[in-house]
C-alpha cells in the first residue's frame, strides 16, 4: 500500500495554536498560545529575521488569522485585533484600535477589506478599516440569538453580493450575504433536529460557488448544493469512523473529516454529490491516525496538523487520494481518481526527516439517519457600534 509523507514545519521555540498561508508572501505563517504572530523565516526580505518576523499581538492563543489586500487581522478568546502591513518589505505591521472588548472563534476576510468574527451568542462582529479608522459593529438575533461558531466565506450570490456560512452548533447553519454598506444582515436558517453543527465548508467548486458541507459531532455529513435555497440536505452517515468531530474540509472535491482519534479521508464525495450522481452503497475511505484538534487546508494541496510537540504536519492530499486507489489496483479493482504525481513543499522551515504513515484503507457503509432538517423563516441582524 502506499504511504502518505508527511514533511513537518516548525518554528523554533513556538507553541503553535493555528497554521496558515500568508498571502503576502507565499508561505506559511503561525499563530503562537502566546498570542504571537509568527511568519516563515524570509518573510518580508528582512535579514534580521528573529526580530522581524515575530508580532505580539495577543494575550491568549490565536484561533484564526485573516488576510485582505494590505490589512489583517487575527482572533482569540480574548480579542479580535486588526491592522495593516508596513510598506512592502518593511517588515511591520501597524495595529489599530476599536471599541469592541472581547474574543471571538475565528475570523473570515471579506473582499471588500471588511472582517466578519462569529462571537458565538453574541452574534457576529464586523471590522471595516477606513482611513486609520475602524468601524466595529455587532449583530445579533434580537429575540433569541443564534449561536456563531465557525464562519467560511462562500462565493457571490445572483444579486453580486458575498455569501457567508455559519456552524450554529444546536441551532444549525445559517447562510447569509453580506455588503460592507449594509446597515442589517438578512439570511437563511437551517435547523437539523437533535444535531450539534460544529463545523461548515465550502465545497471548492466554481460552477457551485454557494455549495457547502457541514459535520455534526457525532459525524454525521450534511450536503447541500445552495446555501440560499430551499433544498433538503443530503445526508451522510458512515460506520466504521471512530472519535469525536473536530473538523471538515473539501479539496479537489474530496472530504476530510478530523476526529480526536483519526483524519478520515472520503475521495469524490463532493465531486460526485455535486455531479448528481448516487453516493448509495459502501465507499473505500483513508484513516490516518491523529492527536489533534484542528485541521487546516493549504491552497488546495495539503492537509496541515498541529501536532502534540507544535510541529506542524503536512499531508499530501494526493497521497491521501492515491492511499485508497493503491487499495483498489491491489484489490484488482478499478479506480477513477487522479493519479499520485510527486510534489514539493518548498518549506523552508522543516525541521523533522520527512516520515510516512500507512493509513487504514477500509470499507464502510452507509448507516440511516435523520437530519432533522427543517428551513426556518429569515433571521435578521441588525448591526450596532460595538461597545
Amino acid at each position: 500500500m502506499t504511504g502518505v509523507k508527511k514533511i513537518f514545519h516548525k518554528i523554533l521555540g513556538q507553541s503553535v495554536s493555528w497554521v496558515g498561508e500568508c498571502p503576502w508572501t507565499d508561505t506559511l505563517c503561525f499563530g503562537g498560545e502566546d498570542g504571537k504572530l509568527v511568519f516563515s523565516p524570509g518573510s518580508f526580505g528582512i535579514e534580521d529575521e528573529a526580530k522581524t518576523n515575530v508580532f505580539p499581538l495577543a494575550t491568549d492563543a490565536i484561533n484564526a488569522v485573516a488576510f485582505a489586500d494590505n490589512l489583517f487581522a487575527l482572533s482569540s478568546r480574548n480579542e479580535v485585533v486588526i491592522g495593516r502591513r508596513q510598506a512592502q518589505n518593511g517588515g511591520g505591521l501597524d495595529v489599530y484600535s476599536h471599541d469592541f472588548s472581547g474574543g471571538a472563534h475565528g475570523v473570515v476576510a471579506s473582499q471588500t477589506g471588511a472582517f466578519l468574527a462569529p462571537l458565538g451568542d453574541q452574534g457576529l462582529l464586523l471590522l471595516k478599516l477606513d482611513h486609520c479608522r475602524v468601524d466595529a459593529q455587532t449583530g445579533s438575533r434580537q429575540d433569541s440569538p443564534f449561536n456563531f461558531y465557525k464562519l467560511i466565506r462562500l462565493g457571490t450570490a445572483p444579486q453580486g453580493e458575498e455569501v457567508f456560512a455559519s456552524a450554529g452548533r444546536g441551532d444549525g447553519l445559517l447562510a447569509f450575504p453580506f455588503s460592507k454598506e449594509a446597515v442589517s444582515v438578512s439570511g437563511t436558517h437551517h435547523s437539523f433536529e437533535a444535531h450539534d453543527i460544529v463545523d461548515v465548508c465550502p465545497l471548492n467548486d466554481p460552477h457551485y460557488p454557494l455549495a457547502v458541507a457541514c459535520l455534526s459531532r457525532s459525524r454525521a455529513v450534511f450536503l447541500i448544493r445552495d446555501v440560499l435555497e430551499d433544498q433538503t440536505p443530503f445526508a451522510l452517515n458512515y460506520g466504521g469512523i471512530q472519535g469525536t468531530s473536530y473538523t471538515l474540509l473539501s479539496a479537489q472535491g474530496h472530504l476530510f473529516l478530523l476526529t480526536d482519534r483519526e483524519l478520515v479521508t472520503l475521495p469524490n464525495v463532493a465531486s460526485r454529490f455535486l455531479r448528481g450522481e448516487s453516493l448509495a452503497g459502501p465507499l473505500e475511505i483513508a484513516c490516518v491516525p491523529v492527536n489533534v484538534s484542528e485541521a487546516f487546508l493549504r491552497r488546495d494541496q495539503a492537509i496541515l496538523l498541529i501536532e502534540e510537540d507544535s510541529s506542524v504536519a503536512q499531508l499530501e492530499i494526493e497521497d491521501l487520494i492515491e492511499a485508497t486507489a493503491s487499495a483498489h489496483r491491489q484489490a484488482g479493482l478499478e479506480w477513477n481518481g487522479r493519479p499520485h504525481q510527486e510534489s514539493s513543499s518548498g518549506a523552508t522551515d522543516e525541521v523533522k526527516p520527512v516520515d510516512n504513515v500507512a493509513p487504514e484503507v477500509k470499507m464502510v457503509e452507509i448507516v440511516p439517519i435523520e437530519s432533522g432538517w427543517h428551513r426556518n423563516d429569515p433571521f435578521n441582524l441588525i448591526l450596532i457600534p460595538a461597545a
